[in-house]
């Protein structure tokens, strides 16, 4: 099974890396095939911009700027994902990684 793990913490050396850590360990000898999406290394941009918003019903258009998260996201038979819990809620960066995937034509058919 191919899996995309979205990681979602700042710190290398967290509690968070060694949960990860113990993730993988477990997956790949298990014969899974896997996509690490660590979204601090990676500087991905959660920021949803205005023409994004624009183009939300438009695809492929609304997939602009996250076209290779997309790709990997589309790819996967499974999703993992692992956050900390901040101020009640997941951090700014994985919300805004759903707001910028979390798509029609990516997650959701909205033609009727």
């Amino acid at each position: 099974m191919r899996i995309l793990y979205v990681y979602c913490h700042p710190l290398p050396d967290s509690f968070h890396a060694a949960i990860r850590a113990a993730a993988l360990t477990a997956l790949r000898p298990a014969g899974h095939a896997i996509d690490l999406l660590d979204l601090y290394a990676e500087s991905f941009v959660p920021v949803l911009p205005a023409e994004a918003c624009r183009n939300y019903r438009d695809p492929p258009r609304n997939q602009i700027g996250v076209e290779n998260e997309v790709a990997r996201l589309k790819s996967a038979d499974a999703l993992v994902v692992q956050f900390p819990t901040w101020c009640f809620g997941p951090p700014a960066m994985f919300k805004g990684f759903l707001d910028r995937l979390l798509l029609p034509g990516v997650a959701m058919d909205m033609s009727e």
